[in-house]
């Protein structure tokens, strides 16, 4: 049986796309074999296996074939930016490389990496290891580097450290007022569970070899919506789906270093896209009842 590594399952967007593909019992003829840095609780089927910590990950690369690798696996935290997103994953790829022959790696990217000059170490960090890779790629034929660019991303059940996720969240339970930017920033405002579908859609045609499409190096997958928003729109819009009574008081605090105002791609130029049709209305009903469910 062929195996398919995935990294960062404990996390808001890998936790939510394996619990997918497991779920809904797609006619996949591989073991997911997913890495956890830490012991991790989980239910799983019979294809599904776990390893835990770094030391088990490097036995298991140099004792398996991994016939791809599916990465989510990231973090914000200044300490631990350069070691998770950068060092981890190009560890990955040449201990894989050192062992076997060929070998597709999916990476989940994020648009902040997309600019000519990042707003944060985060994005950077991303950045670097996406040039990385693709070097690697250009390097070695029978490596495929295939880069999943998401938009700005929102939905419920995220970690309040993030921004977006804690501010829907405190409009939601009607915090007093929250102080922001002029909110000029425009963004392709993607709903989380139309980038899990399109996800394990390109999971799917990469692992069936569908790819025929998408074929030729340096081309991204984007994950986007169908129309840009500001986020002064988009948090006003929230608001009023959420009945709350939150003030928002805007051009309270200054923008960003490097603040992206303009979205960097104009979608209909974009040469893979995966569009995003729920609506930020009908998104937001549904976060709306599930987050009072919770």
């Amino acid at each position: 049986m062929k195996k398919i590594l995935l990294t960062g399952v404990s996390g808001y967007l890998g936790s939510r796309v394996i619990q997918e593909i497991i779920s809904r019992n797609f006619d996949i003829k591989f073991d997911f074999v997913l890495y956890f840095r830490k012991s991790f609780s989980c239910q799983f089927s019979k294809n599904v296996s776990s390893i835990y910590g770094e030391h088990n990950l490097e036995e298991f690369l140099n004792n398996n074939q991994i016939d791809m690798v599916i990465h989510f696996a990231t973090s914000y935290e200044e300490n631990s930016i350069s070691d998770v997103n950068i060092d981890f994953p190009i560890f990955i790829i040449s201990r894989i490389l050192q062992n076997q022959n060929d070998i597709d790696f999916i990476n989940i990217d994020t648009f902040l990496s997309c600019a000519e000059r990042t707003v944060n170490k985060y994005s950077e960090s991303k950045k670097i290891f996406k040039t990385k890779a693709r070097l690697l790629e250009k390097n070695n034929s029978n490596f495929n580097f295939i880069n999943i660019v998401v938009h700005q991303i929102f939905g419920d059940g995220d970690k309040d450290y993030k921004f977006l996720s804690k501010t829907i969240s405190d409009i939601h339970k009607s915090e007093a007022q929250i102080e922001l930017t002029c909110g000029e920033q425009a963004r392709y405002f993607t709903f989380i569970d139309d980038v899990i579908k399109n996800i394990i859609k390109i999971i799917i045609q990469y692992i069936n070899d569908d790819s025929a499409t998408y074929s030729g190096n340096l081309i991204d997958h984007h994950i986007v919506s169908n129309e840009t928003s500001t986020l002064m729109d988009f948090l006003i819009t929230v608001k009023s789906a959420f009945s709350s009574k939150t003030s928002l008081n805007f051009c309270k605090l200054p923008y960003r270093r490097h603040e992206i105002m303009f979205p960097i791609f104009d979608k209909d130029t974009l040469n893979i896209k995966h569009i995003c049709k729920t609506s930020i209305n009908e998104a937001l009903k549904l976060m709306d009842k599930r987050m009072k469910e919770n």
